[in-house]
């Protein structure tokens, strides 16, 4: 499963990368956006929107699932060395 998201073809659509309407973000657009931005060190509201922009079933969720353990990682992180995080 997770050979055939990273095999997934992406789809260049420049307006998905930056879009204010989170309805549900497409497994190609997160494709798109994680190529293009490091999830470890966006802007944790970046991120956060990304999550809340994701699916929560289908292909996708296996996507949001690495998100989300990025985030509490950060979280975490930012917890234990405040001095350290952005």
């Amino acid at each position: 499963m997770a050979m055939e998201i990273l095999q997934h073809p992406v789809l260049f659509a420049t307006n998905a990368i930056h879009r204010c309407d989170l309805d549900t973000f497409s497994v190609d657009e997160l494709l798109m956006i994680l190529e293009t931005e490091n999830p470890f060190l966006m802007e944790m509201d970046r991120l956060e929107s990304l999550i809340n922009g994701t699916s929560t079933s289908g292909q996708a969720s296996h996507l949001r699932g690495y998100l989300v353990g990025i985030f509490d990682t950060r979280k975490m992180f930012s917890a234990l060395r405040p001095d350290l995080s952005h």
